[in-house]
Order: structure tokens, then C-alpha cells, then sequence
């Protein structure tokens, strides 16, 4: 884990560097901050709660999983997160991405 976080801390981008008009990417602060609190978020000063975008779009992430294993859904953050933890022992979910209908395996 200290391994990760190293590499995390020096592959950081400002956020000024990845949020622009015509590119606007999601962090793991915007996943963090849409729900609340999850066991990845640790007080090591990386954290910064982002408010939700102004979007008519879903934004849909992976490369963090959730807690319980199933899709986490913000309606507040137009947020779908499907990374269910397979690589660990979690099951691999597959997703219709215009009905929310998912399946796992």
C-alpha cells in the first residue's frame, strides 16, 4: 500500500492541469465526494472534496473499487462507479449503460 500511495503522490496532476473546458476528467476526489466516505480516503492531505459538475451527462469510473462489492450510483454527481473489487476477490461486473442494468459474475 505505501508503494501505491507513492507512486499516487508523485503521478498527481494539479487540478487546474486536468479539468478544462474541453477535457474535464474525473479524480478519485470526485468519486470520494460523492460518497462520503470510503476506506481508500485517508487523511494524508491528497483529499480535496470537488462539488458536483453541471453536466446532462453520466459519468461512468472504475480503478476504484466500491465497498460493498456492487455499482455505487450518485444522482447528485451524475456518477455510476462500476470497479466491484474483481481484481480482489469481488465480483466482475458488467453494465448497460443505458438502463443501469448490471450483472455479475
Amino acid at each position: 500500500m505505501a508503494d501505491l500511495k507513492r507512486y499516487q503522490n508523485t503521478k498527481r496532476k494539479p487540478l487546474s492541469n486536468i479539468f478544462t473546458d474541453d477535457a474535464p476528467a474525473c479524480t478519485r476526489d470526485y468519486f470520494f465526494s460523492a460518497v462520503g466516505n470510503h476506506p481508500m480516503m485517508e487523511d494524508d492531505g491528497l483529499f480535496t472534496f470537488t462539488e458536483p459538475f453541471e453536466t446532462d451527462k453520466t459519468i461512468f469510473i472504475g480503478h476504484t473499487p466500491t465497498v460493498d462489492g456492487k455499482p455505487f450510483f450518485s444522482d447528485k454527481y451524475d456518477l455510476v462507479a462500476l470497479d466491484t473489487g474483481a481484481g480482489s476477490g469481488g465480483p466482475l461486473t458488467l453494465m448497460d449503460m443505458d438502463s443501469f442494468e448490471y450483472w455479475q459474475a
